[in-house]
């Protein structure tokens, strides 16, 4: 995953370090990164594989960090990082799905936003009362307050500003009950066209790349229309399409998407 950075336009980029293996000590050398880089908490340590949010982590603050390297260094955690990532704040998180042949061009396969659970200003409740009314049971609603107790304790103390919204999940996946919606059959013709003109930006660097994801954030579906988004990563052909997520989705339609892009 670490390689295919170099290759997005800059304007589109979110600020990220790569790590070599052969780095060492890496998590002093990384500690010194973070500051000539300029990226600063938060952040994300990703491995360069896994899906699903597995073996991504989220740094609230230095102590985390702090917390996570002694973690690597006496070997309780042996997965090997390799990219630091600026956490994008962004609210929305969209999923662009392509493909491209030197005969057809390129061409737009699915949008999908990632549902991530939020909460937002409501007058007088925290953020972890608010948790307790989102529509999650109430063995998820216990375990995203546990999660974020890890990551950033404070946050569940905190009185939302007015109108404020806040993600409680940081790792848009299944896994950490975020719910796919597929919107590529709304966009009309004009925003279809606007999107095509994005995906070609996205990939005028990449022409060899005959299919992918492209994982955006952006802070609105019209913004990210306009070109005003930040790309987290690109998944090629082993990226899951992820409208097969899509709840609306009969389970005999989701097999046959599954076995259109992966010949199965």
């Amino acid at each position: 995953k670490s390689d295919i950075y170099k290759y997005f336009p800059q304007k589109y980029s979110i600020p990220h370090i790569d790590i070599l293996e052969e780095t060492f000590p890496w998590t002093e050398i990384l500690t010194n990164l973070l500051l000539e880089r300029d990226i600063w908490f938060p952040c994300m340590l990703k491995a360069n594989k896994g899906e699903r949010g597995v073996w991504i982590y989220y740094v609230a603050n230095q102590q985390q960090w702090e917390k996570l390297m002694s973690l690597f260094t006496t070997k309780q955690l042996i997965w090997t990082p390799s990219t630091i990532q600026q956490y994008c704040d962004r609210p929305e998180e969209w999923c662009l799905q392509f493909y491209q042949h030197p005969q057809d061009g390129i061409r737009i396969w699915s949008l999908v936003k990632r549902n991530i659970p939020f909460v937002i200003w409501d007058g007088n409740k925290s953020v972890a009362e608010l948790i307790y009314e989102l529509p999650l049971s109430e063995i998820q609603q216990g375990k995203v307050i546990n999660t974020l107790h890890q990551e950033e304790a404070a946050l569940l103390e905190k009185i939302p500003e007015y109108n404020e919204r806040i993600n409680v999940v940081r790792k848009a996946s299944i896994d950490f009950w975020t719910t796919y919606s597929d919107v590529t059959g709304q966009l009309t013709e004009q925003q279809q066209e606007k999107l095509l003109l994005l995906l070609a930006d996205l990939l005028k660097d990449l022409p060899l790349l005959c299919a992918g994801r492209f994982d955006l954030k952006a802070n609105t579906l019209s913004r990210l229309l306009d070109g005003e988004i930040r790309i987290i990563e690109c998944n090629a052909w082993w990226g899951i399409p992820t409208h097969v997520y899509d709840e609306s989705l009969r389970i005999e339609e989701k097999y046959i998407i599954l076995d259109n892009h992966f010949g199965l």
